[in-house]
């Protein structure tokens, strides 16, 4: 009897031990092509670039003082104005990192690094930015004199003479 139920154990786990091994080539299979899709584009995955993001110093500026100018007014619902003041802290810590990527100069950039920390400073803190709207307008014009102070490309540069080809 037991020799019985021994051999017929030892053949349903061969049998399952056979499914398995021809089973799990599948599997891999499976996973490897459902993996294997080509991204289009690797920056579009790797990099979140929010809304709110300037692409030049002018559009920095002209964000910065709507936002300010918004909630100096005390318009909109709260959820609105936190959005606003979310924002403008984003926008008043990008600053310096979108002036350095311009070809402005150290003496150029270093007011609008150091301001912008002051104020991210105020920001943080949750201070009424009212007393600070003067802070954001001297931002503001900090950021319109860089920009009139960044040389134009020159005809030499490489990246337009590839953008040429």
């Amino acid at each position: 009897m037991f020799e019985l139920y021994f051999r017929v154990e030892v053949t349903a786990m061969l049998k399952t031990a056979r499914r398995l091994s021809m089973s799990t080539p599948l599997v891999f299979l499976v996973l490897l092509v459902g993996c294997a899709q080509e991204k289009e584009s690797l920056y579009e995955h790797e990099h979140f670039q929010p809304e709110h993001w300037p692409e030049s110093i002018l559009e920095a500026a002209d964000f910065i003082e709507t936002r300010a100018v918004s909630i100096a007014s005390g318009g909109g619902d709260e959820k609105e104005r936190s959005q606003l003041h979310e924002e403008l802290e984003d926008l008043v810590g990008w600053a310096p990192e979108i002036a350095a990527d311009t070809d402005l100069s150290e003496a150029d950039w270093l007011p609008i690094y150091e301001l912008s920390e002051a104020m991210r400073g105020h920001l943080s803190a949750g201070d009424n930015l009212a007393e600070h709207q003067s802070d954001f307008e001297r931002l503001v014009e900090l950021l319109r004199d860089a920009q009139a102070k960044i040389p134009p490309p020159s005809s030499e540069d490489p990246a337009l003479l590839q953008d040429q080809i």
